[in-house]
């Protein structure tokens, strides 16, 4: 996964980094019996093997304070293969219960920051897999 952290400025030799932090919350095992996903972004229906929920807050430099939460569609070793925006944790809950079935007792609780190179609740990409 690409570093999140982004350098905005309209002069590069002023540029100072993003205050952005990306945090997993939450996370679940894609079962089996979830329906495929489609999406434009991506070529034909994707089979993840984790969901997370990730609270996001975008920095006052580059984003003005914004905070949201995206629903990761995560390959076995954590790297993340798409992804939607929420603009509250509810919303992506619903979303995940409506799409895919995700009950609540499928949800499990950790607070982990993303620091731009798929740190995971589980370890950081290419550590051997998820739980």
């Amino acid at each position: 996964m690409a570093d999140r952290k982004q350098m905005m400025s309209d002069d590069p030799e002023t540029a100072e980094p993003c205050t952005c932090t990306h945090r997993i919350i939450r996370f679940a095992k894609f079962r089996d019996d979830m329906p495929s996903i489609h999406y434009l972004n991506v070529d034909g229906p994707i089979s993840p093997s984790w969901l997370t929920i990730t609270h996001n807050v975008l920095g006052d430099r580059c984003h003005r304070g914004l905070v949201g939460y995206t629903l990761e569609y995560r390959n076995d070793d954590g790297s993340v293969i798409t992804w939607e925006e929420f603009a509250d944790l509810d919303d992506v809950i619903a979303t995940a219960t409506k799409w895919h079935g995700a009950a609540e007792s499928d949800w499990h609780n950790c607070d982990v920051e993303e620091t731009g190179d798929s740190a995971t609740p589980w370890g950081t990409t290419g550590s051997g897999g998820m739980p």
